[in-house]
């Protein structure tokens, strides 16, 4: 192999994770990316007027779409720039379901370590498009999980519903992680002789990429990044994406 250096920054199309609780408009924030295509999982997108295939209804299926997309693709049948797999915990449901039916073995652990596989397979089938110039996002529930600190204590956080490894395999993969949720501000309330903290919603849809302790987050950038993006205004959001 020839190798040569390459100097300075690359501008590629980023692989992106959007997470957050049913209805709080991740696919439509994807859809609205670029030119999209949606890789369906669930029934998520049926309410947006958005290009998308047949909806999967199993892993096979999930790959399938993927390698149909990467053949259009690649010759030149579709001029879509932004492809999105709306849900990946969906995916990881049918492969769960598909190692009950093969009777795999899922003792210590096996059965955690071939879901990570098959999940690793979706993404680098992922990874072909994002390297034909296609922005990839990749869409997950969220659900509010205990972290452990190794020096004691603990605290709860919201991540993408997956297992472990296929969490982990999923950030490591992904350029930015974005958490989408709806603003709330935190108000005190007198309650006699103590005061309590009251949430209310202030109904405005937001997506968040910094790293916080309550969520999972990140970007690769050198970009400022703001404390929170409102998802309706798309042209901040795709300054730094």
């Amino acid at each position: 192999m020839e190798i040569n250096i390459i100097s300075g920054k690359q501008k590629n199309p980023k692989c992106i994770v959007l997470h957050g609780e049913a209805g709080v408009g991740k696919t439509t924030l994807a859809s609205r990316l670029g030119k999209s295509i949606v890789i369906p999982t669930e029934d998520g997108s049926d309410h947006l007027d958005v290009d998308r295939l047949p909806l999967c209804k199993s892993y096979g299926d999930v790959l399938d779409s993927v390698r149909w997309v990467y053949e259009q693709k690649k010759s030149g049948d579709i001029d879509h720039d932004v492809v999105v797999l709306d849900s990946i915990d969906w995916a990881e449901n049918f492969i769960e379901l598909d190692l009950v039916r093969e009777c795999f073995d899922q003792s210590y652990g096996k059965g955690n370590v071939e879901i990570g596989q098959r999940i690793g397979r979706i993404l680098k089938g992922l990874d072909m498009l994002n390297g034909m110039g296609m922005k990839v996002v990749v869409i997950a529930h969220s659900e509010c999980r205990t972290v452990d600190l190794a020096e004691g204590g603990s605290f709860s956080r919201w991540q993408p519903k997956l297992s472990k490894r296929s969490n982990a395999r999923l950030q490591e993969w992904s350029d930015a992680v974005g958490f989408c949720t709806v603003e709330v501000m935190v108000s005190k309330e007198s309650t006699g002789f103590s005061e309590r903290g009251v949430g209310k919603s202030t109904g405005r849809r937001m997506v968040y990429f910094n790293p916080s302790a309550g969520f999972v987050a990140k970007i690769r950038t050198d970009k400022h990044v703001m404390n929170g993006y409102d998802m309706n205004k798309v042209d901040s959001i795709l300054e730094i994406l």
